[in-house]
């Protein structure tokens, strides 16, 4: 099964906008030669690398979700025609769980979190908790209900398939 996430990138195309256009300001500060032109030449170069940085992060880049029929959750990063994996995680059932927006926050904090969101601000926003190699994993995923009910029958599903054949 696969999901991918619907992407608002009308926030980070106004942030990236508002950016480039401060950084376009200081250089133009620069050459009227107002004073303090370090300042403006750091301040410069601060908005524009935080410009690059929001469009290539939450407008060129598209996130996939697969469930595949093995019983592992991968997610690609996909940027126009190329596509990359970054993750495969083993779907158990031991000490894994599906959260909310709201119990992400509640279940302690992780030794391990990544954030696989494809937008700035999220409207809905799954976690996924497991261990792997002793350590609490979180992954945050964006999604909405379909994702989290998907999770929820694919621990189940796969949970049980694990723990019979080591058992």
């Amino acid at each position: 099964m696969e999901f991918k996430p619907s992407k608002i990138k009308r926030e980070g195309i106004i942030i990236t906008f508002v950016l480039f256009i401060s950084a376009f300001i200081f250089y133009i500060l620069l050459a009227f030669d107002v004073g303090f032109s370090i300042v403006n030449q750091i301040g410069m170069v601060v908005l524009f690398a935080c410009a690059i940085i929001i469009l290539i992060r939450f407008v060129l880049v598209d996130f996939v979700y697969k469930i595949n029929e093995d019983g592992y959750l991968t997610i690609h990063r996909v940027y126009g025609r190329n596509s990359k994996m970054l993750a495969d995680i083993k779907i158990s059932a031991d000490d894994s769980a599906v959260l909310g927006k709201s119990e992400i926050d509640k279940r302690g904090k992780p030794d391990v979190k990544e954030n696989f969101a494809s937008s700035m601000f999220p409207q809905s926003v799954i976690g996924y908790y497991f261990m792997s190699g002793g350590k609490r994993h979180l992954v945050i995923l964006e999604g909405g209900r379909d994702l989290f009910e998907v999770l929820k029958e694919a621990i189940e599903k796969y949970g049980k398939n694990d723990s019979e054949e080591n058992g």
